[in-house]
């Protein structure tokens, strides 16, 4: 969607998504205070739109700001990459052999209890293969439930794209994806 054309619905929009109520939003886009109009004005798909934009884009900024911050303070503690992936298979590898057997001093004999932790050892399995091998689907949700029930098949086409440019999807695959929705086959 981006930017309104309408400036005061720009502000509006923003200051909605800046967590500002109704009445204190509409005001804010330079109208004047009356409850019924805000409440209505705001309750415009536009809006609501352009208002969920707004926060999809500072969550993914907050998030990108999130990343990079680990990233610093893995690099800061000397952690790499190829170290947590060693980390995670020797972590399976426990899961599945059992936790050591200790002496009477408390050190380790060698040998092994042979109690398989298996969730342990899937999730270390399953966090090397979706890094190493893209081998697993994590699934997320976007929206909220409804969201797309609401649009019309425009709006629904244009929302499909945006999602897919945000995933790094091609156009072509988005317009596979789109064309799969309407029931008119795959598109080549």
């Amino acid at each position: 969607m981006g930017i309104l054309s309408n400036p005061k619905h720009e502000l509006v929009a923003q200051s909605l998504a800046k967590g500002l109520g109704i009445c204190d939003a509409y005001v804010a886009g330079g109208y004047k205070r009356s409850p019924v109009s805000a409440s209505k004005f705001c309750a415009k798909p536009e809006i609501k739109t352009r208002v969920a934009e707004i926060q999809e884009l500072r969550n993914k900024l907050a998030l990108e700001r999130e990343f990079k911050a680990s990233a610093d303070v893995a690099r800061e503690l000397g952690i790499s990459k190829k170290q947590i992936i060693e980390s995670l298979w020797t972590v399976a590898q426990s899961c599945l052999r059992g936790a050591p057997i200790l002496d009477k001093s408390g050190e380790p004999t060698g040998k092994y209890t042979g109690k398989v932790d298996a969730g342990g050892a899937t999730r270390a399995l399953q966090l090397i293969g979706l890094e190493c091998f893209n081998l697993f689907v994590e699934k997320h949700e976007i929206g909220s439930p409804g969201d797309f029930s609401r649009l019309n098949d425009e709006e629904l086409a244009d929302r499909i794209a945006q999602e897919a440019e945000a995933l790094g999807l091609d156009p072509q695959a988005a317009e596979a994806l789109l064309a799969m929705f309407t029931g008119e086959g795959v598109k080549h």
